[in-house]
């Protein structure tokens, strides 16, 4: 168009209309281009699932349709928080997916693609938007917008293996996988006893009948299962990534032993879950996990206010925690107080987190290793076995130390 218009101007100028004859073929493309219809795109985006584990990828369909003339549709899916491009693995060649994808689409035309997003952190996101821009025939008429994914989407943590787990002082559930100290009806091996009627035929020892000529019977270990609470402590939150992805390895392990599980996060407020079993269990824990936010308040009220059956009396403890809180450590020497089956797993901070001066920074972080050792200190003469997960360890190994450590003891 502006080519068109330069050379009318240069023939009024020059008075040559030579020069408006080269202008026509610009004219006449500009007049087809308007007389085109204003493109008509319709998108459509899904998503594979809803609910995926951190490393995943969430694949997204994104199709268009164009009507009643062509169109050229140019788009990008861009991530929300949370989630990130597809990008190539190591030694890759970058895949197209993940870049700006461009189709032509005749009158009518449907076109369909599939591009991917990799969940990168534990929540609740929204995946994204599709960013899309249409054109007419020779780009004329232009159109454009965003389109948002479907959501939110809820992001696992990364599931961690646990070969060994802390179990609880008492085992009350007539059914799992631990073997009770109880005698009763089951598998292991107990020992022997003198024959009584009602006895089942399958515990006699025949042997023993055979060897003296006396009746005796097997005394077996039943199996049996445990409650299992698990508190998340969320007055600090610089640590709570790792927390939250603790709380979720745990749960997972413990449903998986049939073990029943519940949730109590306490900080400025409380919120809990009763225990429970199975797999809906399993998603009920995580999806209250996904949704902790840091506390700003400082106050603790105490289990007293907990419903009836929150944290049954026989049921085993497991405190997250990184002992930064102000109510943090006696809101847990309370707990044991009440003689409950408390044992704390302790999540380390990071060190330096405030820019300090050299000499000054080396003072404070020597303060708040003192003061974290006397936290440590206070809990261990309360009764509460104490293991500190470092950064960097993992947290099977921590669980392994915890699990080691004699309970039931204060410390005077």
């Amino acid at each position: 168009m502006a080519l068109a218009v330069a050379a009318c101007a240069v023939a009024l100028v020059t008075g040559s209309p030579g020069v408006v004859a080269m202008a026509v073929p610009f004219v006449v493309l500009v007049a087809v281009g308007l007389a085109a219809p204003r493109p008509q795109v319709s998108l459509g985006v899904t998503c594979d699932r809803s609910r995926l584990s951190e490393g995943e990828e969430l694949e997204v369909l994104v199709s268009v349709e164009s009507a009643p003339g062509r169109a050229y549709v140019l788009f990008n899916t861009r991530p929300g928080p949370g989630f990130a491009p597809s990008g190539p693995g190591p030694g890759t060649v970058p895949r197209p997916r993940s870049a700006a994808v461009g189709l032509e689409l005749g009158p009518g035309g449907r076109s369909e693609h599939c591009t991917a997003l990799v969940a990168r952190r534990w929540g609740k996101h929204q995946a994204g938007t599709v960013v899309w821009q249409a054109s007419s025939y020779l780009g004329a008429m232009v159109a454009g917008g965003e389109l948002a994914l479907p959501g939110p989407v809820a992001v696992y943590p990364r599931p961690e293996v646990l070969r060994r787990l802390v179990l609880p002082q008492r085992l009350v559930l007539p059914w799992g996988a631990h073997v009770s100290r109880a005698k009763g009806q089951g598998y292991e091996l107990a020992g022997v006893r003198p024959y009584r009627a009602g006895d089942r035929a399958r515990d006699v020892n025949w042997r023993a009948w055979a060897r003296h000529r006396q009746l005796a019977s097997y005394e077996r270990h039943p199996y049996q299962g445990a409650d299992v609470v698990l508190l998340l402590d969320t007055f600090d939150g610089s640590s709570l990534d790792r927390a939250v992805t603790a709380a979720c390895a745990l749960a997972e392990s413990y449903l998986g032993q049939r073990d029943r599980v519940g949730l109590v996060k306490f900080g400025g407020w409380l919120r809990w879950l009763r225990p429970g079993l199975g797999e809906r269990q399993w998603y009920a824990v995580v999806d209250a996990l996904l949704g902790t936010e840091v506390a700003e308040s400082a106050v603790y009220r105490g289990l007293d206010v907990l419903p009836p059956r929150t944290v049954p009396p026989a049921s085993l403890l497991v405190a997250l925690t990184t002992l930064e809180g102000v109510s943090s450590v006696p809101a847990m020497v309370d707990l044991v107080d009440r003689g409950l089956d408390l044992v704390v797993l302790e999540v380390e901070p990071p060190v330096g987190r405030a820019p300090l001066s050299p000499r000054l920074g080396a003072v404070a972080e020597q303060l708040w290793l003192l003061t974290r050792e006397a936290n440590r200190a206070a809990l261990r003469r309360a009764g509460a076995p104490t293991v500190v997960w470092r950064q960097g360890r993992p947290l099977a190994e921590a669980l392994e130390e915890l699990a080691a450590v004699p309970r039931g003891a204060r410390l005077r």
